[in-house]
């Protein structure tokens, strides 16, 4: 069974690359590091990738409002680069507190965005475009309104996924290259929704459910940090589900 697991550094990052070191001498498959206030994520998987040479190295996610995509491309092929393969990027949309209150950023609209990765798209003369559509716009009634005009920015229409397609797509992506033998079980927590996905090659087995981290913030979690009964009525719901399908 594969292993990963987050290591944050906290006041000391030399401590952090110890625990790196000794993270990979215990066999685990990857290590991950979010990217939120404090060190970037990508200079300190180069201090991890420098002090280890086989563990896999991910952050989880980089938010795309400060970074141009292109920005964003190069520093991740030169991480990948620098540790021989070994990196794989996390992007998001991150959530307008982390934006707009931390790092005093204002939310661009989605179709400015996508003006944005049309224009790379272009430039670099890419001769397939697909874009899909998930969580948030399967609950969305006036989906299409969104959609008209971003087939008009992008030039393909937006293609909404089931949930099923969905955990697939994130299986094929979170297992392609892993060195330990299947079975293995994926657990994607994304904004709306959570997927959990087993299976060898392809998905044998899925599950995906309305519960999903921006989901819970909005729903419950309404204090900067929140309020202990707020974190408490969160996890009853998580466990509530967790109890019904188990």
């Amino acid at each position: 069974m594969a292993s990963a697991c987050y290591l944050i550094p906290g006041r000391d990052l030399a401590t952090a690359v110890a625990l790196a070191r000794r993270a990979e001498a215990l066999g685990y498959e990857s290590l991950w590091v979010t990217h939120g206030l404090g060190r970037d994520s990508f200079l300190v998987l180069a201090a991890y990738g420098a002090a280890t040479t086989r563990i896999g190295l991910a952050n989880g996610v980089v938010p795309i409002y400060p970074r141009h995509p292109v920005a964003m491309a190069q520093a991740a092929l030169t991480l990948n680069e620098m540790t021989a393969g070994r990196f794989r990027l996390g992007i998001g949309v991150s959530h307008r507190a982390s934006m707009e209150q931390m790092l005093g950023l204002t939310l661009r609209e989605p179709l400015e965005v996508m003006r944005e990765y049309r224009q790379v798209i272009d430039e670099l003369g890419a001769e397939r475009t697909r874009a899909t559509a998930t969580s948030a716009s399967r609950d969305a009634a006036n989906r299409d309104a969104f959609f008209d005009p971003a087939e008009r920015v992008l030039g393909v229409r937006p293609e909404l996924i089931s949930g099923e397609t969905e955990a697939g797509l994130t299986f094929a992506g979170a297992t392609a290259g892993l060195h330990e033998p299947a079975p293995f079980l994926v657990l994607d927590v994304g904004g709306g929704s959570t997927e959990l996905i087993v299976g060898h090659t392809a998905p044998e087995g899925l599950v995906s459910v309305d519960i999903g981290c921006v989901r819970l913030t909005e729903q419950y979690l309404h204090g900067d940090p929140p309020a202990p009964e707020e974190l408490s009525q969160a996890v009853s719901v998580v466990r509530g589900w967790m109890a019904q399908e188990g």
